[in-house]
């Protein structure tokens, strides 16, 4: 779709021309030089293949690493793999669709790691405000979808406090 398509090519574009030129392009010239803006220029592709290759390189390998307990997946990753976090949830919603998933990606300069949660069946808010309650963790978000920040000296506990008491925050699904 042409909001996918006009969100990556704003994305690449302000690295390498500034978010104004992109802005100017939409709004300002769009009479002038509409075929530049639905004819995406050559160099966008070849970033959008490029991205693409990086992005199925990863999703091959990085699945590998999740360990799955009972119906928790805890899947821990580096920073780079940021990026792609919006694959990545929604991939592990596929292949755990009753799951609950929670994602950390290590953030080496607050030295600790921001997870992502994703749940259909349990009330992250409320597990959230159990692990504020035993351990030092900021975050929020709402019943289906979360996120927070554990200190990396916590990312164990934290851990094993998911793993320990996840159930007691079942929702009760008609």
């Amino acid at each position: 779709p042409l909001y996918t398509l006009a969100t990556i090519f704003f994305q690449l574009n302000d690295k390498i021309y500034g978010s104004q030129w992109g802005f100017n392009k939409l709004f300002y010239e769009i009479d002038k030089d509409f075929k530049s803006i639905v004819v995406l220029p050559e160099l966008f592709y070849k970033n959008l293949n490029n991205q693409r290759k990086k992005l199925t390189k990863r999703m091959q390998t990085v699945f590998d690493d999740a360990k799955v307990f009972d119906k928790v997946v805890l899947l821990e990753l580096k920073e780079k793999d940021r990026d792609y976090k919006t694959n990545i949830n929604n991939n592990l919603q596929v292949i755990y669709p009753s799951f609950t998933i929670f994602v950390f990606f290590e953030n080496k300069k607050e030295k600790g790691y921001k997870a992502s949660c994703r749940s259909q069946t349990h009330d992250l808010v409320k597990l959230i405000d159990f692990l504020k309650t035993k351990i030092n963790v900021q975050g929020g978000g709402h019943s289906f979808a979360a996120g927070f920040f554990v200190k990396k000296k916590e990312f164990d506990k934290c851990k094993n406090l998911i793993i320990e008491n996840y159930e007691k925050f079942r929702k009760w699904i008609y």
